[in-house]
């Protein structure tokens, strides 16, 4: 799933959580929990751990020393856009095998997807220009973004989750920084989390990993039923539950209206004790009887290479994401290899 906040300066002083939350990851540690990407990244010479006081810096607007950029609101007002948050939030199947059953192939397998898809939002990049004294956009195909893994819920469910935070300034043609016209990202985000879980898909079939899918395109894994899931959702139960007031559950209702609900019912994250509840997970795993470690069907595990076509006939193929209004189809790739998020 992925969702979107739109980034004030009002925010600001709210940043910190992306890093106490990322520094704080406790089962996947031998992994990076934050990383620059984009083509602007790379022309600031921004690489691998994102760096706290680049990030604030960037985020204020401050591109490099001498160079800061202009937005079309007052410099102090709170409601400055300073950039976009993209939450890539794994199938809940997923992170209960990924950090409950401890396979950090799936963590990988998220990483690539969201690091493909963030690439493909570098290709909706915009900005402003004027040109014989009319206002007009142009086409950049660069953005800077700080991305952010973390692990929980705010009810303590395991939820692999990445924020891709995205900067409100992009470099156009003639080597100007500018602030981001961020419309064509903003409308295409249903489009995005699509091509999100497309990759993920391709990625977690070509693991073995047999899939059950739903409406629209959402997907979880095959061993794992529904009523398992619900041992650990409290914050679907929560979710659930605000669609019950509008007279619809997560069947009937649309990908906006369950963004909707998402966002309206997240609680304030409190502090956690990892080792604690990492093991009332696996007590919970146990007790529903989820198979954390033998979870692929024995033909599947003997054939890593399986394509995501439904050749073996055990598994449906992700359907094709619908590309936004002048874009093409997104096609599922096979995963490329060692290199991530570097735009």
């Amino acid at each position: 799933m992925l969702s979107h906040k739109v980034l004030t300066r009002a925010d600001l002083n709210d940043m910190g959580r992306y890093y106490a939350e990322a520094e704080d990851d406790y089962y996947t540690k031998e992994l990076d929990a934050s990383e620059w990407q984009g083509k602007g990244a790379e022309r600031l010479g921004l690489e691998g751990e994102v760096d706290r006081a680049r990030f604030q810096q960037l985020l204020a607007g401050q591109v490099k020393p001498g160079i800061e950029i202009s937005r079309t609101s007052k410099r102090n007002d709170t409601k400055e856009r300073i950039g976009i948050d993209l939450t890539f939030s794994a199938p809940k199947s997923v992170s209960i095998q990924a950090l409950v059953g401890g396979d950090a192939r799936l963590v990988k397998a998220h990483e690539e997807a969201v690091a493909a898809t963030v690439a493909h939002a570098e290709t909706l990049a915009q900005a402003r220009v004027k040109t014989g004294g009319k206002a007009g956009v142009v086409d950049t195909g660069n953005l800077v973004v700080a991305k952010f893994r973390h692990e929980t819920s705010r009810e303590q469910d395991p939820q692999l989750h990445t924020h891709a935070v995205v900067m409100n300034l992009t470099r156009r043609g003639d080597g100007q920084w500018r602030a981001l016209r961020n419309d064509n990202i903003i409308k295409s985000v249903s489009y995005l989390g699509a091509h999100y879980r497309a990759e993920l898909a391709v990625r977690l079939t070509q693991l073995g990993y047999e899939l059950r899918h739903g409406r629209d395109g959402m997907f979880e894994l095959a061993h794992i039923d529904r009523k398992q899931l619900l041992a650990f959702s409290d914050r679907a139960a929560a979710i659930e539950a605000a669609l019950a007031k509008k007279g619809i559950d997560r069947e009937t209702a649309t990908t906006a209206e369950k963004q909707a609900a998402t966002m309206n019912t997240r609680p304030k994250k409190e502090a956690i004790d990892r080792e604690a509840l990492w093991q009332r997970w696996k007590d919970t795993a146990k007790e529903v009887g989820i198979q954390l470690d033998r979870p692929t069907a024995p033909h599947q595990a003997e054939r890593p290479g399986i394509e995501a076509d439904g050749k073996s006939g055990r598994q449906a193929a992700p359907r094709e994401a619908a590309g936004p209004p002048g874009q093409p189809a997104a096609r599922p790739r096979a995963p490329t290899g060692g290199r991530r998020g570097r735009g």
